[in-house]
């Protein structure tokens, strides 16, 4: 064979190389949730969950369609080089041979070899694949181009086609046919597909069981007020602090103590038994918490905040119900955080999600950050701590404070009004008394936990 020969074999290799790498990163893009995706580009992830279904063109689909380019230019190249070197090593008539060859080492290293590679293996290199992907479409971008100029160029000139049809894009086609899909399921099924999509937008801090809302107990609790604090709030882990709930050693396993309940003895080696905390920031995506939950068979993580103090604790409990709804069994207590007045009226808890009050009365706030709950919304609109009897209209509702427990809201109105005038505050300056406790019906917590039994 001349040296031809070798040199085009030599690219055959090579190529088919590349058709590999490409089908590799597909496979691990595909699997790979938007939010990490974006992470690993270095780009802004969506973390709030009021931009759930609100735009945003997903980067996966992208560097799946290079990948597919790749591999389609990778097997023509091979195919032409294979092609060189049957007609120098076998004969000119085999052409056909070159093509088949490529078709079965595709199938080989394109197809077979990506799915038998072990995603978990492959996980902790998503950034790297990733950037592999990224330089790759950089390198192919001219390409892309002229492919994208190409098929608008056919749109045009196609019959039927119009300017909104040569602008609409992939994104909006999907959605379309998400939407068409969602209104073929029955109720249930739909909030749970939409639950599902919404978390790729979602990070923990927007289902996490606020610092206030913790229930744990200090490490040197008395054995029998420890047994207590457990029995009465029905959760089957506590954290244990010490000092201060921004210092929690450990996370304590009701079952743990069972021995302990059954015997005779007065002391409990509450630090033996207490467990490493699984410690979250509260920026982290749910799906990657999901993720991590369920590989370390963990059922509970402690929120940090930036500051490095605790800002909440999450659940497997609690992403599962950003699915299939609130979990209730024997054991909750909790009342249901609102509750209709009439079609434009809503009795709610302060710590009632955005989305909900949304949906509750039909209307939409605008975008803010800054807060996720009524009570966040409440607060930036006075700009000062709340006190029973506050009133004030924004964002089309009128909000009236019924009930305040120390500095958090417990309990308000809302009515949904008709061309609203935005008042800084309408409560009359005599109501500035202390702020009242509510009624022990009215500060139920709600439960962070599995519930022992």
């Amino acid at each position: 064979m001349s040296s031809d020969g070798w040199l085009a074999l030599f690219v055959a290799v090579v190529a088919l190389v590349i058709l590999a790498a490409a089908a590799m990163v597909q496979m691990v893009v595909a699997g790979s949730s938007r939010s990490r995706i974006q992470v690993a580009l270095g780009q802004e992830p969506e973390a709030s969950g009021r931009q759930r279904g609100r735009g945003g063109i997903d980067p996966r689909q992208g560097l799946i369609a290079t990948m597919v380019l790749i591999q389609v230019l990778a097997a023509i190249i091979a195919a032409s080089a294979l092609t060189i070197v049957f007609d120098q090593t076998i004969a000119a008539e085999v052409d056909w041979l070159a093509i088949a060859v490529v078709i079965v080492l595709y199938l080989i290293f394109g197809q077979i070899v990506p799915r038998a590679a072990d995603e978990k293996e492959l996980d902790p290199h998503i950034e790297r694949i990733v950037g592999i992907g990224s330089t790759a479409s950089k390198l192919v971008a001219p390409i892309n181009w002229l492919i994208d100029a190409g098929a608008r160029w056919t749109k045009g000139i196609l019959p039927g086609s119009s300017a909104s049809t040569i602008d609409d894009d992939s994104e909006d086609v999907r959605s379309r046919h998400h939407s068409d899909v969602l209104e073929e399921m029955g109720e249930v099924e739909r909030q749970m597909v939409e639950g599902i999509l919404g978390l790729e937008s979602m990070n923990v801090r927007e289902i996490m069981v606020p610092r206030l809302d913790i229930i744990g107990v200090e490490r040197n609790v008395p054995p029998q007020e420890l047994i207590e604090t457990i029995t009465r709030a029905g959760h089957s882990r506590i954290p244990v602090y010490l000092e201060s709930i921004d210092n929690i050693l450990g996370v304590l396993y009701a079952k743990d103590l069972l021995p302990f309940v059954i015997g005779t003895t007065n002391r409990i080696p509450l630090l033996d038994l207490v467990r490493p905390a699984f410690v979250v920031p509260e920026s982290k995506q749910v799906v990657e918490l999901f993720a991590e939950l369920k590989r370390t068979q963990i059922h509970l993580a402690i929120v940090a905040d930036e500051y490095g103090g605790t800002a909440g604790l999450v659940t497997i409990e609690d992403i599962l119900e950003e699915i299939v709804g609130e979990i209730q069994d024997e054991y909750d207590s909790e009342v249901p955080l609102f509750a209709k007045e009439g079609d434009d009226v809503l009795l709610a808890d302060g710590r009632l999600p955005i989305e909900d009050v949304e949906d509750a009365l039909n209307i939409q706030f605008e975008e803010d950050e800054d807060f996720g709950t009524l009570g966040g919304f409440v607060h930036k609109h006075l700009s000062r701590l709340p006190n029973q009897g506050d009133a004030f209209e924004a964002e089309g509702v009128r909000v009236e404070i019924i009930a305040v427990e120390r500095q958090r809201v417990r309990q308000l109105r809302l009515t949904k009004v008709r061309n609203s005038v935005r008042l800084v505050d309408v409560r009359d300056d005599a109501g500035d008394d202390d702020a009242t406790t509510v009624a022990p019906g009215n500060s139920e917590r709600r439960g962070y936990d599995e519930r022992a039994g």
